[in-house]
């Protein structure tokens, strides 16, 4: 954290994806609703940059609830923003899955989900088959008992495979031993480039406006068109398209240069939405910072705090993956990565769950926006209404 803490500045870099027919767009949302509650969580942790993926985390916790029964899945069910005991959240998590897919080739989205479990531990058919139907997660059995320091290694290379080796190392030396029984893994990998070129001829260097009054050099590229946008009392917002317009980056700028802590404290994941749904055609001329962003994250203790803390005790009730319960969350690791430049977008993510025993407006001259001091961001897929990735940017040098 300490490498992460000295990178870039405050970013809110959330994807987020609108609406379809059916399940899947209260999937989206609730997405959205449990990314925004970890955001306060992790945000007043942190005192720069941050930055992470919701779906990523839903997603994997989204597998470990599959398997949760009784008190300990009605609470994972609340912070995740899931229905109570509805038959049908599996089939939607595999439409929204399925709408997550690109269309065409002008950008890249890969999502993958596995298990990796014990050799001869003995899931349950129903679990297994619900996995790999709404997650499309196959099982991969592993020798957690006789080799866990290779088990780990064959975790952690998944991981980077998927990720195209953004995101190393996500399950550190000690996190799995003998005792593991299954861990649920998620991998977000995203590449796109901007609707239209930005002319790296007009980048230059301006002070960005740091928390506690210093400010720093850094490349600011540059752009006027046509985008969505709107302003009020409180920020400017502005939607920058990727390629194909499938997606796009959603950036929240205080008005007040120091306006990002007060901005943050009273904010509701409703507030955004709407500010997001009122955006118009008008033309802007676009001054961002370039940034690149790393995060790390243990969050177990997060999770508890936020209404889950049977599912990390030994009250924990995951009898629907075994039959006999027996098994409790021991960590919750994640880590993130993005890259924003003149080409476009990187980003990649990766959640592992670790599970134990528990023996154990209209167009006119253009309008100024210049991202000089901490902001939010958003990479928003206009289809599922779903948010990938969230940080903040408070030092992009």
């Amino acid at each position: 954290m300490n490498a992460y803490r000295k990178r870039a500045a405050a970013v809110l870099a959330v994807v987020s994806l609108a609406a379809t027919a059916g399940a899947t767009p209260d999937l989206g949302d609730a997405t959205n609703q449990f990314g925004w509650d970890l955001y306060h969580k992790l945000s007043a942790a942190e005192d720069g940059n941050l930055f992470y993926s919701p779906a990523s985390i839903a997603l994997a916790l989204g597998m470990t609830w599959s398997g949760a029964k009784g008190p300990t899945a009605a609470e994972m069910a609340r912070v995740l923003h899931l229905p109570d005991d509805d038959p049908g959240t599996l089939a939607a998590f595999q439409e929204f899955l399925a709408a997550l897919e690109p269309r065409r080739d002008a950008y890249e989205l890969h999502i993958a989900n596995r298990l990796f479990g014990r050799q001869g531990a003995g899931f349950l058919p129903t679990f297994l088959d619900g996995v790999a139907q709404g997650f499309g997660a196959p099982l991969q059995e592993v020798d957690f008992m006789g080799d866990p320091e290779a088990s780990r290694i064959l975790i952690n290379d998944w991981v980077a495979e998927q990720t195209r080796d953004r995101i190393l190392d996500l399950l550190a030396p000690g996190t799995i031993d003998r005792d593991t029984e299954l861990v649920l893994t998620n991998a977000i990998y995203f590449l796109a480039g901007w609707a239209e070129a930005v002319k790296e001829g007009l980048t230059s260097e301006a002070e960005f406006h740091r928390p506690g009054d210093s400010a720093v050099a850094v490349p600011f590229m540059e752009k006027t068109e046509s985008f969505r946008y709107l302003e009020n009392d409180l920020v400017q917002v502005v939607a920058l398209p990727y390629a194909d317009h499938e997606l796009e980056m959603v950036v929240i700028l205080p008005r007040e240069t120091a306006g990002l802590a007060d901005l943050e404290r009273g904010l509701t994941w409703g507030e955004i939405e709407g500010w997001v749904d009122g955006l118009a055609a008008r033309s802007v001329q676009v001054r961002l910072p370039r940034f690149e962003l790393e995060g790390e994250f243990e969050l177990g203790q997060v999770l508890a705090d936020l209404g889950m803390p049977t599912a990390f005790t030994g009250r924990a009730d995951f009898s629907g993956m075994n039959g006999e319960g027996g098994l409790f969350i021991s960590k919750v690791v994640h880590k993130s990565f993005v890259k924003v430049d003149e080409q476009g977008t990187e980003a990649a993510a990766a959640t592992a769950v670790v599970m134990k025993r528990t023996s154990i407006e209209p167009m006119g001259d253009p309008v100024l926006f210049q991202a000089d001091h901490p902001f939010l961001f958003m990479i928003k897929h206009r289809t599922t209404g779903a948010v990938l990735f969230m940080g903040k940017v408070a030092d992009p040098s």
